[in-house]
């Protein structure tokens, strides 16, 4: 990520930050538009739901392929893959984010956009 969107990306999660306390604040303002207050309260969590998720993807990322490790487990970068891991997988010319787990049925899979079965060789990124 170069440092203009960097740049961007704190100013836009400053804002965010922002608009969070001041839906938060309203919240406990006593209006008598219950319409009204439904609306601020989901925005409110829309808000942090965005902000959790753009603090995540501001993480540097350190991108590897998934390895065989000890006990049938997969490595991605050195460490081990265990059920609920986040991770991203470069599926169908995109990253795509979501968790490792486990079934008997398919082995260990990846719990997001089309749940493939995990292969060795699959491209795969970690964030701190």
């Amino acid at each position: 990520m170069n440092g203009k969107v960097k740049v961007t990306l704190r100013d836009v999660i400053g804002a965010l930050e922002g608009a969070a306390i001041r839906a938060k604040a309203y919240q406990g303002s006593g209006s008598s538009d219950d319409m009204v207050d439904r609306m601020v309260e989901n925005l409110a969590e829309e808000l942090q739901t965005s902000l959790v998720q753009l603090r995540y993807y501001t993480k540097p990322a350190t991108e590897g392929t998934l390895t065989e490790g000890k006990g049938g487990r997969f490595e991605l970068c050195g460490h081990e893959l265990t059920c609920g891991f986040p991770i991203e997988l470069y599926l169908e010319d995109r990253w795509e984010a979501g968790r490792v787990e486990y079934t008997g049925n398919k082995g260990y899979y990846f719990y997001g956009p089309g749940e493939p079965t995990l292969e060795v060789g699959m491209r795969g990124r970690l964030r701190e």
